[in-house]
């Protein structure tokens, strides 16, 4: 039950660093909220297990100047969203985005 209560606190605290960012930025969550609260999950586990929140696309390779690259938001997130309408793990997109019919984590 503690570490459940720690996990929910660090999403916590994720999830409200990234929605500053994404005000400042005008990118968005992804609309499946559900496929956001999977991201958020991930990155608090790798938040409690690395010290950072690195992306749960990415894989971490112990060097620390290497893998703040790979902090969310990661380095290529805003190309990928450019190119794609979203992100890599998909937590970002375009202003606007919606998911193409079928898609059930657009």
């Amino acid at each position: 039950m503690e570490n459940d209560h720690e996990l929910e606190q660090l999403k916590k605290g994720i999830r409200e660093r990234l929605e500053r960012y994404i005000i400042r930025t005008g990118i968005q969550f992804n609309p499946d909220t559900d496929h956001v609260d999977q991201i958020m999950t991930g990155l608090a586990m790798r938040l409690r297990k690395h010290g950072r929140a690195y992306c749960p696309c990415r894989l971490p390779t112990g060097d620390r100047k290497e893998d703040a690259k790979i902090t969310c938001p990661c380095r290529w997130h805003r190309e990928e969203i450019e190119r794609d309408g979203m992100c890599r793990c998909k937590l970002f997109t375009a202003p606007g985005f919606q998911a193409p019919p079928g898609d059930s984590h657009g």
